[in-house]
């Protein structure tokens, strides 16, 4: 899993004229919880397709 940058969403928000739209939406779905298991390996079984 991964978290966004929350500066770097901060600041594109505000380039975009956003009006914090973009801040809230990332704010909403919230943060990764590293020591919950978040910080487990990505695999992406491509045989399966």
């Amino acid at each position: 899993m991964a978290s966004p940058n929350l500066l770097i969403v901060a600041l594109a928000d505000d380039l975009l004229g956003r009006d914090g739209r973009t801040r809230a939406a990332v704010e909403a779905i919230g943060r990764v919880d590293y020591e919950e298991g978040g910080n487990a390996p990505f695999r992406l079984a491509l045989d399966a397709l």
